[in-house]
Order: C-alpha cells, then structure tokens, then sequence
C-alpha cells in the first residue's frame, strides 16, 4: 500500500540517504497554566528551514507529536501548518511519524489516508493482518532510491502480536527480516521507534530520572534489531548517542525544554547513511524564544532566590522557576514576594523548586513538589511517589503503576469518543 504511493515519485540512484531525525514536539502543552503554542509555532518554523537547506530525503518524527492524548484544536491546527510548511519547503521529502506514549494513536491516524497525499506516512498503531499476526510490510516505508524506515510507535509490550517467547522480541525480529526481504538493492535503513532503552541517559527528564517510578518499561538495545544503518529514537528528552551502538542508535531529544530539568542543548539531528560507512551525525539547535530557566541555578536560601529573581532582565522573555534551599519554612506570602519581584517583567513565574534539607535520607530521594507542581502531576506519578515514600520495592509496585497508566489512557481515549 505504502509502495504504490510512492511509485510516481523521483527515483535516485545514489545509495546515500539524509534523514532529519526529530522527537517529542509535545505540541499544545501547558507549562504551569502557561499556554506555549507561540514557542511551539517557532520551533516548527525553524524546522521548515532547517528542512529547506539541508534538503534531507527523509524526516523522522519519532512520537510524542502532542502533549496529551486530546489536543486542542488550536494545538492540532499548529501541527498541521506546519507539516504543510515543511512538505511545501521540499515536496519529494519523505516525512516519517509515529505514535509516542503522549499520543492518541487512533487521533493521529485519522488523516493519514489523506497525509499521504503530501508524503507524510503516520504509524499510529500495530498493523495486523486477519489472523491477528503483525503486517511488517505497512510498517516499512520506501525512501524511492534512497533506502527504507521502518516504523514502530509506543506499544506496550504485552500489546504487540501472540508469539512464542518475548512478543516484543519477535516484533522487532520479524519487521528486521521484513525490511531486510524488501531491501534487495541493499540500500541504508532506518528504524524509527517510540522507547526507553536500557542504559539511556535520562538527565533532566524529571518523569522517568526516579529509580523507583517504575513505569518505564526498557528494552535492551539488541532487541531492536543489528542490521539498521541508523535507529531514530524518542521518547528520552536528553539528546545522546547510545553507548555501544557504534553511532547507529540515538535520541534526537526534545526540539525545545519541556520542562526545567532539561539544562541542555536542544535540537533536530542531521544523519547522513552509506552502506559499509560509519555514520554522519550533526546536530542543529533550535532557538526556544521563552526558554525555561531557573533561578539561581544551584539551591539557594529564599532572599537569595528573591534577590536573583529581581535581578533578572525585566525585558528577557523566560519562565522562571525559583531555586531554594530549606532550613526553615517559606514564608506564607511567598508568592506575593515573587510576583513583586518580577512585577513588570517579560517573564512568567511559574513554580518554586524546593529543596529542603530536614527532610529524612528516605523523603529527600524523591523530589520535592509543591502545589503547583502537584496540579501538573498524572494519577501515575502520585501513585508512584506513594509506593516509593512508603518504600514499597520497585518490582512489587511496578505492575499497578503499569495498570494505572494504561487505564488513565482508555479514559482519555473514551473521553474523546
């Protein structure tokens, strides 16, 4: 099916294949109450020109489009302008996206019939066939004289196929023999997937950082396959390249900060594949117009934070979480003195991080919330904090907080019916 749309499209004969390889846009999500689509609409914009200069055969959108299963119209109407300005910027491009956890697989899939007329292939859910066994072939996209992607979104592991043994092991085994049969001219691939590898670097990615969340479910590089030129990963905001991988798999990282812990460079990557080569990466920053920065950097007491917050350039558009250390309690109008501080100033106040030092070795290995930060937790992650205060083992907790998860999903997915 996917073949047959591609069939009119210009054929190369170079065995060289660019890729822009992109993840967790989360578009339409909200800081703090803070809508922050205007950021979002500029990332897009610098993608557009990124895609027009470097003019890359394929780009890779490895999940996480949107913050939360039902986005708003507004969030939705962002996205597919600027997809059309991307397809506009280079037509022949292939664009590549699959489903992250964040998304609604079913929503994301609603127009793909008619995203096909613009070169954009969307991989919201497992294809399958009439006996329930994976239809690898509507995973795989042709890149016309260029190579090949295969596509797989966020499944949970007991979701994929029936199989003998690990099911999510014999996916990944028979998508890998899939691509390899379709691959007769052996031209560079590619696997485009929405994981946690085992061994990634999760600094700055607050939800996942705790050992004892226990939602994520990790696989081991090797699962996904040996013979891809190139595997495009999401779902890690941390840009890295995974050690032991010899350059062929990495997180491309979110475009912008999507929260205050991601103190690092942020970006879309370049990857340039020939057979028998080693790969080409480069990455491109992006310029987030309201980055997310927290005042002082390191925990300090509360006048010093206030005083940092004062300081702060009145014309410098940022959000701004305040950095304290704890040895005796906030002061009850400390909210009052914050919004004094930055009365009048381009930036937007929106949470304290709070460190306090006479909390138990126990308590203080969990992260400190406060109210509002509490708001902007899922049903998950305070049932997880629960099970970890109460020093409930990982493995003990990890099949309900499992369960929660999945279930917090069918209520959003009903809800949007």
């Amino acid at each position: 099916e996917i073949s047959e749309c591609l069939v009119g499209s210009e054929m190369c004969i170079r065995d060289r294949m660019k890729i822009l390889h992109t993840a967790d846009w989360h578009l339409g999500q909200s800081l703090y109450g803070f809508d922050r689509l205007d950021e979002q609409r500029r990332f897009l914009g610098q993608l557009c020109e990124v895609v027009a200069e470097e003019r890359p055969d394929a780009m890779v959108v490895a999940g996480d489009v949107f913050d939360i299963s039902m986005p708003s119209a507004a969030a939705q109407r962002v996205y597919a302008e600027g997809l059309l300005a991307i397809h506009a910027a280079v037509p022949e491009m292939v664009i590549v996206i699959v489903a992250g956890n964040h998304d609604s697989a079913s929503r994301l899939e609603i127009y793909r019939n008619l995203w096909r007329s613009h070169n954009v292939f969307v991989i919201g859910t497992l294809r399958r066939l009439a006996d329930n066994s994976a239809d690898y072939s509507a995973h795989v996209v042709p890149v016309p004289g260029k190579g090949y992607i295969a596509a797989v979104p966020y499944v949970y592991p007991h979701n994929f196929p029936p199989a003998d043994g690990d099911r999510q092991q014999a996916f990944f085994q028979g998508l890998e023999k899939a691509v390899g049969e379709m691959n007769a001219d052996g031209l560079p691939t590619v696997l485009a997937a929405h994981l946690a590898v085992l061994g990634c670097d999760l600094t700055g990615h607050r939800r996942m950082q705790n050992d004892s969340l226990g939602t994520v479910d990790y696989v081991e590089l090797p699962t996904l396959g040996n013979a891809y030129d190139y595997i495009a990963l999401g779902h890690i905001h941390h840009p890295q390249t995974l050690h032991g991988s010899d350059g062929r798999a990495a997180y491309s990282g979110s475009p912008i900060a999507v929260g205050f812990d991601e103190r690092y460079q942020h970006g879309v990557v370049i990857v340039e594949l020939e057979k028998g080569k080693p790969v080409e990466a480069r990455a491109i920053g992006i310029n987030d117009p309201r980055p997310l920065v927290t005042l002082p950097s390191q925990p300090a007491a509360f006048d010093d934070a206030l005083a940092a917050a004062r300081e702060f350039p009145a014309d410098r558009k940022a959000y701004i979480r305040l950095n304290v250390l704890l040895d005796k309690p906030l002061p009850s109008d400390y909210n009052e003195q914050v919004a004094k501080a930055l009365e009048g100033k381009a930036c937007r106040y929106c949470t304290i991080n709070v460190t306090d030092r006479r909390r138990s070795a126990r308590a203080n290995a969990l992260p400190d919330v406060t109210p509002e930060q509490l708001r902007q937790m899922t049903v998950g992650e305070v049932a997880a904090r629960f099970f970890a205060a109460k020093g409930i083992p990982e493995k003990e907790s990890a099949d309900y907080l499992a369960m929660i998860s999945e279930i917090e999903k069918e209520i959003e997915e009903e809800n949007a019916q």
